[in-house]
């Protein structure tokens, strides 16, 4: 507000105290709305977003109740929490942009897909045959039955 007033602006402490403890409030009543928002849905963003708005909205509770002179002494708690909550905000903007589309059933995509998680479940089975056959521990096999059965079991639709 300085910049555009052109004079320093100072509340009070009680002032900044509620201010941020009903911020705290509206963000955490978005962010229950919104996560199930996504959960009936079954789309993960709106999800991701709630949960973020909920983080912060536990950052400016801590804020809030860092305040300086209100509950506590002067201490760089509020101040931290003050920035952190604005990197959430960034976090919670960005991040469900980075959720991808799951693919079509039987698409080029997801037939890359499938073939690239069997390549990695056939390397990670090859790393445990050798174990087995170094160690001969039957824990060890177990997992390589574990490994062997779990792709298939992904493949049923």
């Amino acid at each position: 507000m300085h910049v555009w007033a052109g004079q320093a602006v100072d509340f009070s402490s009680s002032f900044h105290f509620w201010a941020v403890g009903f911020s705290a409030l509206v963000a955490t009543v978005a962010g229950f709305a919104l996560a199930f928002a996504g959960k009936r849905r079954h789309d993960a963003g709106p999800a991701l977003v709630g949960t973020a708005f909920t983080v912060m909205a536990a950052l400016l509770v801590v804020h809030g109740i860092a305040t300086p002179y209100f509950i506590v002494g002067e201490n760089g708690v509020s101040s931290l929490t003050g920035q952190a909550v604005l990197m959430v905000g960034v976090i919670a903007l960005v991040v469900p942009s980075l959720v991808p589309d799951v693919p079509e059933p039987s698409s080029p995509a997801a037939l890359a897909l499938l073939v690239a998680g069997f390549a990695f479940y056939g390397l990670v089975a090859l790393r445990v045959l050798r174990t087995v056959i170094l160690a001969r521990r039957a824990a060890d096999l177990l997992v390589l039955v574990g490994i062997h059965c779990s792709p298939p079991r992904s493949c049923r639709h």
